[in-house]
């Protein structure tokens, strides 16, 4: 959970906020306070005992979590950081397999520029993209174990897998500020989901551990 000193854009958690009809999620509470709440679309499942026994959501690649109108405290994502904890359940498909996306404007249209982590087809490699239509880093880990990655957009852009790998990319202004977990453009991650944050500041391995 973040720390209390932590300036929170927007945090979500897969064992609080959730608007169920039975196990169908309908909705996910922004529980920062600011009001970004996130609509389900495609009906995601919650799952009891999820990743390492938490309650999660399960994405089946055909559905998603959204919010397609400005993140309430964001002007810019040039100052940005956060995390995501997620499980991938299944790597076939054509194409690549979307985690979130952060900066869309709708399904199918990312912003001028973005904020991306997805899984490539049948590989272990897991990409990120910080700018429209440009990879500009990829890193191999396993696929179908749990992983929590952490993303940092400052004077540069890094992103740390597990605590241990970190990949630095260029500098990108991001404008466009919807998020999509789960399907976007019909491409998406069979995964669970349990938490995510978006920051205002940037936020290192020692802050998400304390």
């Amino acid at each position: 959970n973040p720390k209390e000193n932590m300036v929170l854009n927007a945090y979500y958690n897969a064992n609080d906020g959730v608007v169920l009809n039975g196990n169908t999620v309908l909705s996910l509470n922004d529980l920062s306070g600011n009001g970004n709440h996130l609509t389900a679309v495609g009906s995601p499942q919650i799952v009891a005992n999820g990743i390492n026994g938490n309650p999660s959501i399960r994405f089946n690649g055909t559905n998603r979590l959204e919010r397609t109108s400005l993140i309430s405290g964001i002007t810019d994502l040039n100052n940005r950081s956060g995390w995501i904890v997620f499980k991938l359940e299944d790597i076939n498909g054509v194409g690549y397999h979307n985690i979130f996306l952060l900066g869309g404007t709708s399904y199918t249209t990312a912003g001028t520029n973005f904020m991306q982590l997805y899984n490539t087809n049948n590989s272990q490699i897991f990409n990120q993209n910080y700018t429209t239509n440009t990879l500009d880093s990829s890193i191999s880990l396993p696929q179908t174990q749990a992983h929590y990655c952490i993303f940092n957009k400052s004077n540069g852009a890094n992103v740390n897998f597990d605590g241990s790998v970190t990949n630095t990319v260029g500098i990108q202004t991001i404008n466009n500020n919807g998020l999509f977990v789960g399907q976007w453009n019909s491409k998406g991650a069979k995964m669970l989901f349990c938490e995510m944050a978006i920051l205002q500041d940037e936020i290192s391995e020692t802050d998400r551990v304390n």
